[in-house]
């Protein structure tokens, strides 16, 4: 018996991650991407010799991309080098004024302080707030379990892709309304 067909529709990470567990498990992956190179948002633009990254200027849910390599067998570690780099960026203001942003809460503190007394509290708020949905939202929605027939896709909701491709439809049915 032949092995199963899949059609995966762009090569950015996800689409990557997708083809590889389709191909893990027997399946002839076919994948199409619009852009020149496989990558999605993880790009780079080079003009004049000049490099530029295009992509995300965080690697968020390393969780995730570890899990993704131990489904196929692999350890991350073993492809990838990842280096923390302190601070993060630094923010220009047309005033002069610069804001490095670095995981030293105590340099964060002095930096937000001298621009708005009061300021650091706020700043902790909102680190709590973004941690307890990080928490929320890991397991409840990005490793929501749900029905795979094929096994390829631990920890997949088939049904929260549909309700993503409801919404995209209606919204953009709705531009048109």
């Amino acid at each position: 018996m032949e092995n199963p067909t899949a059609l995966v529709i762009g090569a950015g990470m996800g689409g990557i991650a997708t083809a590889a567990r389709l191909a893990r498990h027997g399946y002839r992956v076919t994948v199409v991407e619009k852009g020149e190179r496989a990558g999605g948002r993880c790009d780079r633009l080079i003009k004049d010799g000049h490099h530029f990254d295009t992509g995300p200027t965080l690697f968020l849910m390393p969780e995730l991309y570890a899990q993704t390599f131990t489904d196929l067998d692999e350890r991350l570690e073993d492809h990838l080098d990842l280096r923390r780099i302190d601070p993060t960026y630094q923010v220009y203001f047309d005033d002069g004024l610069t804001l490095a942003l670095t995981s030293d809460l105590s340099a964060m503190q002095t930096q937000l302080e001298a621009i708005e007394t009061g300021s650091f509290g706020g700043f902790l708020r909102y680190l709590d707030e973004g941690h307890r949905h990080y928490k929320l939202a890991l397991p409840n929605l990005v490793q929501r379990k749900g029905a795979d027939p094929a096994g390829a896709f631990p920890g997949y909701d088939y049904d929260v892709v549909n309700e993503e491709i409801l919404l995209t439809r209606l919204e953009v049915a709705a531009k048109y309304l």
